[in-house]
């Protein structure tokens, strides 16, 4: 979290998203919720790829 250098409370907020994406995606994925034929990697990556992009834009949401 240091590289955004996001202060407070946008880092409070980019903390809360973080956790609530990693919990929720892990969640499910150890409960077999993703069952689409798909992979679960591709899934993974774009959705770190669109955390990195909103928290490096995140002074302009």
């Amino acid at each position: 979290m240091r590289g955004y250098d996001l202060s407070e409370p946008d880092a409070t907020d980019a903390v809360r998203l973080l956790r609530s994406t990693l919990h929720g995606f892990s969640d499910l994925e150890a409960i077999g919720g993703f069952t689409a034929d798909h992979s679960l990697e591709t899934s993974w990556r774009r959705a770190v790829e669109t955390l990195h992009h909103t928290l490096t834009n995140w002074s302009k949401i």
